[in-house]
Order: structure tokens, then C-alpha cells, then sequence
């Protein structure tokens, strides 16, 4: 029996090695194939370059003029006109391209002039003929200005009416304009109609909402996309549309909506850095983004407070800094954190998200620890009696502690104990009052 256990395991060994070995060599045909296709085209994008410059259009091969029609960032707005003007053909190219590849000819330094050229165009790029002039269409108004034009009795039918026009649901473009259209439906319909109409059809819902981050995460409704689609400035701006629409109607973000934006493309915002997408959203709701982001905050004191342990006035404490934290972090020991995954269970989705996103130390077993940041300072709170707070500059803070945190590789509470500390906040009696104190010194007030 022994023996047979022992080939059993070396027969695997040598199919998990077999196994490796092959995912290696997969990766690397994919890398080789990947490097080639980069080297043929700088090879093409070098001949554009060298053929355009000298004016020899006509010398153009078929793969190097499409790839010049598509090259706003390379060539200037002039250079541009020279080609259409000389390879008509071109036109229908560069006018999808400017829409397709919207959030990235929207950030170029000639998007104007490039615009422009737009109203040359030939009557067979259909999609531009219209009340709306090229030149404005391909404007930051552009979406909004379609959108309103196509405004129909459901978002479903105002997305066939751009359809219809020659607007194809794989261009960026097309998905600001969807943007356009949920956010009207938002501010006149409300929330819940939204949502509805985003549940019953799917192909909408993948196109304005962020997709899931990984295979196991939850999304917004029943089913998975199997792929995103349109733009992933557009979707950002559609979450941001939708809490700012949420704290109109005086709501917070359900269980179910914050659990999908944090297991979603976004991420979590708590956790630096910030990604592109929560950029959007907080760029253009600024109000209704630091509402979410106090909602988790609060999410995080309480599992930490009364649930990691039994500190009410702690919690108490801290949520009259809550407009003031930026983002916290908890640090478990191991079986604390067990602990937890099995008592809260059946907790809601934002407290089981929260217990997710702890990090551990890897041998401290019963002292936990809490992180929160404020702009200048970083205050750590420990879950033992008798462990005073340690505040620490941010700027420090950063530098020498928040790599092994984020890293995951703390060992042991006093691994967030360092000389590097400017102070400390004592739990003794009547402790809140110099703590609010020693806060004000450094700049973190309550409110």
C-alpha cells in the first residue's frame, strides 16, 4: 500500500512538472508570436511614417494606407488631409477610427483639427450625415448631442436608433452615447426603472456596466458577461451617473451594487492605487463618490469595532472622523480571521466584502490591528487592552510600512510598531478627549 501511495505520487509530480513545463511553453510561443507582431507593426507603422512624410502616397500598400488613416497620434491634422485628399478610399477608415478608438482621439492635443476634417468627408461615410454637423459630433458634445437626438421610449430603442444610423456597438463612441441616454432615463424614470431595463436586457447592462474582475466574482445581475463592450471611461461614468442618482433620491448603494462595483473591473477604492475607472467616477460625482467611499469606511469600523472586537466607543469614536478617512485597512490574526469568515457567514454582502479584503499577519495570532488614513497622518489601532494607537506621518507611513501591508507580508502586530512613529494615543480613562486633541495638533479634525 505504501509503495502503490508512492507511485500515486510520483505519477503525479511527474504530470504536474508535464503540466508546467507546457504552460511555460505556451506562454512563450504566446510572448514569441506577441514580440512578432509588435515588429511587423513598427515595420508598417515605420513605413507610413518614412512614405507620408515624403508626400508618396501612391506608394502606399493597401495594409500601410489603412494602418496611416488610423494614426492620429503619429501624424499631424495636416499630413492627415494630405492622404484623404489623395487616397480617398481612406475616409471610411479614419472616420470609424475617430469613433471607435473614442477615449483615445477625444485626449489627443489635435482632436479639434482632426474633428474638423471630418466635415470633408464623403457622403458614404453614412454615419456622419445628419442635423448634427461632423464637426460637432466628433466634439466632447457629441454624445449628448446624438444622444438627444435619438432619444427614443426606452434606452433599447434609442441604442436602434443609433444603430440604425451606422453607429456600431463595439465603438466607444456609441457607449458615451448610451451613457448619454441612461443618465436622462436616470434623472426622469428613477433608479429602479433603470435597473429593470438594464436586467431584462443583458446586452445593454454589459455595455454601461463595469464587467466582473475575476471568474468567481459577483456581478450585477443573474448571468455573466462573457466579455465587456463600448468603453471603459463610459461605464465608469454611468456608475458615477447612477450614485449620483442614488444619493438624489436619497438611497444608499444596496448590498448587491456595492458587492458588484467592488468585485467589478473598479475595484475596490479603498485600495491604492486608485484605478482609472474610480478616477471617473469620483471626478464626476465627486459627492456621491465620497458617500460610497464613507459608507465602506463605516462598513470597515464596524467589523473591526464590534466584530473583530468589542470596542463600541472606539467605533463611536472614529465615525465622527469618518468625512476625514480616507480609506482603512484591517490586519487580522489567523484565527480571528477564521473566527469571523464563520460568524459572519450569513452576514450582508458588504460585511462579508469587508472581511474579504483583510489583509493577516502570517504568525501573530490573537492581537489584530486597524489602519486609518487621513491626508497628512495614519492612525493604527490595535484590538488588545493596554496597546495604545500609534500615529505615524502618512508620507512615512507609505514609505516604510504600506509595501509589506498592501504585499500582504506583515508577520506580527508589532511589525506596525516602529520608532518611525511621531505619536501615540493611550486608552486610558477619558482617553477621547486627548485624542481629539492630539488629532487637532495634527491637522485631522472631526465633522
Amino acid at each position: 500500500m505504501n509503495l502503490l501511495t508512492g507511485l500515486e505520487a510520483s505519477a503525479a509530480r511527474r504530470v504536474e512538472a508535464t503540466r508546467s513545463a507546457l504552460d511555460v511553453r505556451a506562454a512563450s510561443l504566446a510572448d514569441l508570436q506577441e514580440h512578432r507582431a509588435a515588429q511587423a507593426f513598427e515595420e508598417v507603422r515605420a513605413a507610413v511614417l518614412e512614405k507620408v512624410a515624403h508626400e508618396r502616397f501612391a506608394d502606399l500598400t493597401p495594409r500601410e494606407a489603412r494602418t496611416a488613416a488610423k494614426m492620429m497620434a503619429s501624424l499631424t491634422p495636416g499630413a492627415m488631409w494630405k492622404l484623404l485628399w489623395n487616397r480617398s478610399e481612406l475616409w471610411p477608415t479614419f472616420a470609424e477610427t475617430m469613433f471607435r478608438q473614442w477615449d483615445v482621439t477625444q485626449a489627443l492635443p489635435t482632436r479639434r483639427e482632426y474633428a474638423a476634417l471630418l466635415d470633408g468627408a464623403p457622403a458614404e461615410v453614412s454615419f456622419l450625415r445628419g442635423d448634427i454637423p461632423p464637426q460637432s459630433l466628433a466634439s466632447p458634445a457629441g454624445p449628448r448631442l446624438l444622444a438627444q437626438a435619438s432619444l427614443g421610449r426606452s434606452i433599447a430603442e434609442s441604442e436602434r436608433k443609433l444603430l440604425d444610423r451606422g453607429f456600431s456597438p463595439r465603438w466607444g463612441f456609441t457607449a458615451h452615447c448610451l451613457v448619454e441616454v441612461a443618465g436622462q432615463f436616470l434623472a426622469h424614470m428613477g433608479h429602479d426603472a433603470v435597473w429593470g431595463e438594464l436586467a431584462a436586457q443583458p446586452h445593454l447592462a454589459t455595455a454601461l456596466l463595469p464587467p466582473p474582475s475575476r471568474g468567481d466574482a459577483r456581478w450585477f445581475f443573474a448571468g455573466r458577461p462573457s466579455t465587456a463592450r463600448g468603453s471603459g471611461i463610459a461605464r465608469a461614468s454611468f456608475v458615477a451617473l447612477a450614485l449620483q442618482n442614488l444619493k438624489r433620491e436619497k438611497r444608499g448603494v444596496d448590498d448587491g451594487l456595492a458587492a458588484a462595483l467592488l468585485d467589478s473591473e473598479l475595484g475596490d477604492p479603498r485600495i491604492p492605487p486608485e484605478s482609472a475607472g474610480w478616477q471617473v467616477v469620483r471626478e464626476r460625482s465627486p459627492e456621491a463618490y465620497a458617500d460610497f467611499l464613507e459608507q465602506l469606511v463605516r462598513e470597515d469600523l464596524t467589523l473591526f469595532f464590534e466584530h473583530a472586537m468589542n470596542e463600541p466607543a472606539r467605533r463611536k469614536f472614529w465615525l465622527a472622523y469618518i468625512k476625514s478617512i480616507r480609506r482603512t485597512v484591517c490586519v487580522l490574526g489567523p484565527e480571528t480571521a477564521r473566527d469571523l469568515r464563520r460568524r459572519l457567514a450569513g452576514s450582508s454582502a458588504e460585511v462579508r466584502a469587508s472581511l474579504e479584503r483583510v489583509r493577516q499577519f502570517s504568525t501573530q495570532r490573537g492581537v489584530s490591528a486597524f489602519c486609518l488614513y487621513f491626508d497628512t497622518h495614519v492612525v493604527v489601532e490595535f484590538s488588545d487592552t493596554g496597546n495604545a494607537a500609534y500615529v505615524y506621518a502618512r508620507s512615512d507611513f507609505d514609505k516604510r510600512i504600506e509595501p509589506t501591508l498592501m504585499a500582504n507580508r506583515l508577520r506580527a502586530h508589532d511589525d506596525l510598531k516602529t520608532s518611525s512613529r511621531v505619536d501615540r494615543i493611550l486608552h486610558t480613562s477619558g482617553w477621547q478627549a486627548g485624542a481629539r486633541a492630539l488629532l487637532q495638533k495634527y491637522g485631522v479634525r472631526a465633522g
